[in-house]
């Protein structure tokens, strides 16, 4: 036993120096590059869609000139702070004379009832991170995995390395998320599943690289929503082909009708009385008739610009 931790905690300190190695010289490219938020394509993230916008509002980048805005222009707006949202339509939306397309990401403001209001002519179509409500107008997109210039668990060499892989992954469900992050959902969603017999935690804390391969291990992980409806671990999960189990919404039902293998529940009860070969058979159901074509940046992008030419021509 005692050789078994000093074992690991070896490989834990070799993998941190690793990552920490990498780190550095993923940062040292971006400096050279002078690409300070590079895309994860072709995974998704936030700033896959920041990248190929025509114009960009957020916490970084201010550069837009409003009478350069076209007809189907893509506007990226980032809703950090949250307040980015409520005063970009104050203060920018009104000078803005043509008609154009809006991306609302990297924050965690939704997209609902509240903000039904800003939709107007001049909006052609609002695809947004959060999105709480149905309307024609609307649809969502991923939250995708964290950006990449943080080479945290968004480094993307960390999945393509993983994916490789065959494993033989358990009949069980991980669950491992900070309840503080949205005490309302994931209070719920601990005390029940913190209970469940075929529910495994982990009991340390782990880095990036070993955090990776400990969830591929898993064929379901819990992923309540966090500060937003959504929930980088949904994409990270669905990236390892493990399932996530998620609370419905106007989000997920969206996804899960796309074809992504995503668990919708209307309740945590609703895994009562499993045993591993009902998990195995819903693995297998799911998996089986997965469309994985909206896992990829291009599946989202070219929808976006499907839009924009259906305006512009």
């Amino acid at each position: 036993m005692q050789l078994k931790k000093i074992k690991k905690r070896i490989i834990d300190k070799y993998q941190r120096e690793k990552i920490n190695l990498s780190r550095k010289l993923f940062q040292l490219k971006m400096k050279i590059s002078g690409n300070n938020r590079p895309s994860s394509e072709p995974y998704i993230s936030c700033d896959n869609f920041r990248a190929h916008s025509d114009h960009i509002f957020d916490e970084v980048n201010e550069k837009t000139k409003i009478p350069n805005i076209k007809k189907g222009d893509i506007v990226f707006l980032s809703t950090i702070p949250h307040t980015n949202l409520e005063k970009y339509f104050m203060n920018i939306h009104p000078k803005i004379k043509n008609p154009y397309i809006l991306i609302t990401h990297n924050g965690i403001v939704p997209v609902g009832e509240n903000e039904k209001k800003y939709i107007d002519d001049k909006i052609i179509h609002w695809y947004g991170k959060n999105v709480l409500i149905e309307h024609t107008k609307v649809t969502p997109i991923p939250i995708g995995l964290e950006n990449l210039w943080k080479y945290s668990t968004g480094a993307t060499n960390y999945f393509k390395k993983e994916t490789r892989k065959k494993l033989l992954k358990e009949n069980k469900i991980l669950y491992h998320f900070k309840i503080a992050t949205n005490p309302d959902e994931r209070q719920k969603a601990f005390d029940y599943i913190s209970k469940h017999p075929l529910a495994e935690t982990l009991t340390t804390k782990l880095n990036q690289i070993a955090y990776i391969r400990n969830l591929n291990q898993y064929k379901f992980v819990a992923s309540p929503p966090g500060a937003g409806e959504e929930c980088h671990r949904t994409w990270e999960a669905l990236y390892l082909k493990t399932i996530p189990i998620v609370p419905r919404s106007a989000t997920t039902d969206y996804f899960e009708k796309l074809g992504l293998p995503i668990w919708n529940i209307d309740n945590w009860n609703e895994l009562d009385n499993l045993n591993e070969k009902d998990l195995e058979k819903k693995y297998n159901e799911l998996i089986s008739k997965a469309n994985f074509e909206p896992l990829w940046f291009d599946y989202w992008w070219n929808k976006i610009k499907e839009k924009q030419n259906e305006n512009i021509n």
